[in-house]
């Protein structure tokens, strides 16, 4: 691992990868007078941040995933109560609305996952809904088929195609059209998601329906899999593919996940109109969180935040900035926690 070199306002810094965690960086080094170079040949389509959900649920992935460990819950949550502030900040500088919003997710867990909630208190702000009847005003029918029901009443959500756009907008006089505008940048910044070194491909397929009355009101995860409800339409995901890079949707295996989501709230299949089917590539690093750090005298990487780009941009965004000048404590914990090993770019 390297350590920063010397930066001065007249620092180039060059940004390759222009998903939400690449933008994010850029806008906020913009924020602080630098002109940084961004570079990034796709569309946006098939991007980890076009093809989300935009959920902010902090609470549910540390319960979920076995190696989202106590730092990492740590930056989830800081991330999340920066939202607001990152949100309205973005609004104002892009003139563009992205439709942030406070709101609980329901949680749909195994027993497992609520005997560590129990013991490690991790989540304290998490309610269990012991009666059934308790969430049938979130999510009308909701069959809950033997999971242990958590409501997250801090979690929040956002138009994650809008933050994009809003990001790209921001950031448009800064892009280069060329790769080799790289080269004349003093440090360079991977962002480059799943086409990271160390960091492997999730493919994961999604579908919208046109939303009704009777559909769930708030967020229902369970798993990897989830229904989010949005005022012109309601997100239900997402398949788990590893190493698949083919961004062709697959009818069965789309049916497949739209019948579990049916199972747990059977109004979604009356007579509902499908809107669209999509898929995209979230990017799982080898330790399965992300990688923030120097990786080489001049280049550094901020990669693998499979499918938590979304809610870690903004924490991810300041604590690189904050890296890349000189100004984070190496006792920083999440920093231990998420540096990289020594890998090329």
């Amino acid at each position: 691992m390297s350590s920063s070199p010397a930066i001065s306002p007249d620092t180039t810094i060059a940004i390759e990868g222009a998903g939400i965690i690449g933008l994010s960086i850029a806008w906020g080094l913009i924020r602080r007078g630098f002109r940084p170079i961004i570079y990034d040949p796709g569309v946006d389509q098939g991007k980890a941040s076009w093809a989300a959900a935009g959920m902010l649920s902090a609470g549910f992935e540390a319960l979920i995933e076995p190696d989202f460990s106590k730092d990492l819950h740590h930056l989830a949550a800081h991330s999340l109560r920066l939202w607001p502030e990152f949100s309205a900040t973005l609004e104002s500088d892009s003139g563009q609305h992205i439709f942030f919003q406070h709101g609980p997710t329901l949680g749909l867990l195994p027993q497992e996952s609520l005997s560590l909630l129990q013991k490690d208190e991790r989540v304290p702000g998490a309610i269990r809904l012991s009666d059934p009847a308790m969430a049938l005003s979130y999510v009308p029918e909701l069959n809950a088929r033997g999971k242990e029901m958590v409501l997250f009443e801090d979690d929040a959500q956002v138009d994650n195609r809008a933050v994009l756009k809003a990001l790209k907008t921001v950031c448009q006089p800064f892009f280069a059209r060329e790769r080799k505008a790289l080269t004349e940048a003093d440090i360079l910044v991977s962002c480059r998601g799943w086409q990271s070194h160390d960091v492997r491909p999730v493919k994961g397929q999604m579908l919208s329906i046109k939303p009704r009355a009777d559909h769930p009101k708030i967020p229902v995860r369970w798993g990897a899999a989830y229904i989010v409800p949005k005022p012109d339409r309601v997100i239900i995901g997402a398949t788990v593919e590893p190493d698949e890079t083919d961004l062709t949707t697959q009818s069965e295996r789309l049916d497949a996940m739209f019948a579990d989501a049916i199972a747990f709230c059977p109004t979604l299949g009356h007579d509902v109109e499908r809107i669209e089917e999509w898929a995209g590539l979230r990017p799982m690093a080898r330790r399965q969180r992300p990688m923030i750090g120097w990786v080489s005298a001049n280049n550094y990487v901020a990669t693998g935040h499979y499918r938590n780009g979304i809610l870690l941009a903004p924490a991810t965004a300041d604590l690189v900035i904050r890296d890349l000048l000189g100004e984070v404590d190496e006792n920083e914990s999440v920093l231990a926690d998420l540096r990289p090993d020594q890998v090329s770019l």
